[in-house]
């Protein structure tokens, strides 16, 4: 996510914006999946082939969720070292509010046009029931549809429960912040955010007794269990940070190796991979990624990647709504598509994709970016100057 700070200016990460485009891209097909937004065949391809795990595996919002952790703790640690005060934390919060809020909002009217107009529950299996459920609106409207105050789903532009999810840990960060600085010393402070990351791994593994939960309390837990492993990796990544070089380049890419052979191995049905084995390989991976310069950190600190990453929130929220749209215009040559013509199903994807990343960037520009400058200002919060 972006993030700001004030002075003093703090070394920008570049890799870590750049990977959130291809994150981006792995969730938006996972969910294409998820709702059948691909063509039937292709899918039904996917799943007789066995590539389907490599697709449908959720994990990639929980290595934004890791990574906002990192970047919390690169840039607002110090500002509640002195512990939580109203001020501090007002500002914190309008800060990461107006990050969010603006673009969310915006999506949110674009979906109740889609279905006042009939396109969204014509295509595919929607929920526009959740459109009139008793106080849905309301639950939308403030970002706690993943709160858990319904025991059904309610949130208008599902992929967006993780936005309300991190909210409610926007909320309760600040605390975790001001307890991890208090503690002296690097050993001390990794092993304070471990003790509380095993709290929220336990939390989920024996009450909530899914890791990758999208809805309620769950949410919230797997939400805090992401931001606090990015903590750590942080921990590790400031006692590490003299060791940077291309050797961690390296190590990332044995991990991304290790994660795919994971994979691969649940798609065969070779052996159930415990979900925490991919939490640990994700941590890793922030870290490997925080400590890299060479191939891997130079391709993703691009300016190219960086401005892609850089539209991964607008991309995230409003792929659903296009997907949805381009169906419902497309959906003769949607269906007509067969399983093993590849031509035509990249071409598809490719025009999906296209479509996403160029409405994406007029979000950007036109919504997400000036509205957040102007509830900053509306707020007198105007020191901003980095944007990762």
């Amino acid at each position: 996510m972006d993030a700001e700070i004030t002075k003093p200016r703090k070394e920008i990460i570049g890799s870590l914006t750049g990977i959130k485009f291809f994150l981006s891209v792995l969730v938006i097909l996972s969910n294409m999946m998820l709702y059948i937004d691909v063509n039937p065949g292709f899918a039904q391809y996917l799943y007789v082939g066995h590539f389907a795990s490599f697709i449908t595996v959720t994990f990639r919002v929980d290595v934004f969720f890791m990574i906002t952790g990192f970047l919390l703790m690169h840039l607002y640690a110090d500002k509640f070292a002195d512990g939580v005060h109203w001020s501090n934390f007002k500002h914190f919060l309008i800060v990461r509010v107006a990050r969010l809020y603006p673009l969310y909002l915006f999506v949110l009217g674009v979906i109740v046009l889609l279905y006042i107009t009939g396109i969204w529950g014509a295509i595919g299996p929607g929920s526009p029931e959740r459109i009139i459920a008793p106080l849905g609106w309301l639950y939308n409207l403030t970002l706690t549809t993943a709160w858990g105050f319904s025991d059904v789903k309610v949130a208008w532009n599902g992929p967006a429960w993780s936005v309300s999810a991190e909210f409610f840990n926007y909320i309760t960060f600040p605390f975790y912040l001001y307890l991890i600085v208090r503690c002296k010393g690097w050993r001390t402070q990794i092993a304070a955010i471990s003790a509380l990351s095993i709290v929220y791994g336990l939390l989920q593994f024996y009450f909530i007794q899914d890791y990758i939960v999208d809805f309620g309390y769950g949410s919230l837990v797997r939400a805090n269990f992401g931001m606090l492993a990015g903590a750590l990796s942080y921990g590790l990544y400031q006692h590490l940070k003299k060791m940077k070089g291309e050797v961690w380049d390296i190590l990332f890419m044995l991990n991304l190796l290790l994660i795919i052979g994971l994979m691969a191995a649940e798609g065969y049905e070779l052996f159930a991979v415990p979900k925490i084995t991919y939490m640990v390989a994700l941590i890793f991976m922030v870290l490997t990624l925080s400590l890299a310069t060479g191939f891997v950190s130079r391709f993703l600190s691009h300016p190219v990647m960086m401005f892609l990453g850089k539209l991964s929130f607008a991309m995230y929220l409003l792929h659903q709504p296009v997907i949805r749209l381009m169906r419902y215009f497309l959906e003769d040559r949607y269906v007509a598509i067969a399983a093993n013509d590849y031509q035509a199903i990249v071409g598809h994807l490719l025009l999906i994709f296209a479509v996403i990343i160029f409405l994406s960037y007029l979000a950007h520009i036109c919504i997400e970016t000036p509205a957040r400058y102007k509830l900053r200002d509306k707020f007198g919060i105007k020191t901003v100057e980095v944007r990762l």
